[in-house]
């Protein structure tokens, strides 16, 4: 896949930096070399509790291992699913 030319992407902190994030834990984060820097761009998932929260990352896990995505339009599929039966006459 051809990549388009960066000067077209937005400039968040991923096109600032080449640094490759690896790892978070709590306020910070690091890159794959090891740097490590206090996170200032963190967004609503960990403003409140950091990168990695034990008590997340252990539900994340347990969810994880259960069911990770579902539609929760299925009532509203209904009428869809209905209209192309008519259709074709099914």
């Amino acid at each position: 896949m051809e990549m388009a030319d960066p000067i077209h992407y937005c400039k968040g902190v991923g096109r600032l930096t080449t640094s490759v994030y690896t790892e978070g834990k709590g306020s910070y984060i690091a890159t794959k070399e090891g740097k490590k820097f206090l996170d200032f761009t963190s967004g609503i998932g960990v403003t409140n509790l950091g990168h990695c929260h034990p008590k997340v990352t252990k539900a994340a896990q347990e969810q994880c291992a259960k069911i990770v995505h579902v539609t929760v339009s299925q009532k509203l599929m209904i009428q869809y699913k209905e209209a192309i039966k008519e259709r074709d006459g099914i």
